[in-house]
């Protein structure tokens, strides 16, 4: 988490599900991706959903002297996720590093 002034803001990794007719797994299958929620009260909104998809999360967070937030996390989105990782005996696909600028 994080703070603006009197706002206060989430990081982390969202599971969905693909839906059942473009899941190939009979064990069901979902995804996931990197975003950033705005706590309202007792709700969390969307903000931004960073270029992320496969296997993503740790978020990190630092916030600059200027305002600017770096926000850093891992993500397969820039590599061929084709068969979900069940399909292929296991995770083989390398993940990278990736740090993204955002103003609040």
């Amino acid at each position: 988490m994080a703070k603006s002034d009197v706002e206060y803001y989430l990081f982390g990794r969202e599971t969905f599900s693909y839906g059942e007719s473009k899941c190939p797994l009979k064990s069901g299958c979902a995804a996931r991706r990197t975003k950033i929620w705005r706590i309202n009260g007792t709700e969390a909104e969307d903000v931004i959903e960073l270029p992320s998809y496969g296997d993503t999360s740790y978020v990190g967070t630092a916030l600059r002297p200027d305002g600017l937030l770096l926000v850093s996390y891992y993500s397969q989105h820039e590599r061929e996720i084709g068969v979900p990782a069940a399909e292929r005996g296991g995770n083989d696909k390398p993940a990278d590093v990736f740090v993204a600028g955002i103003e609040l």
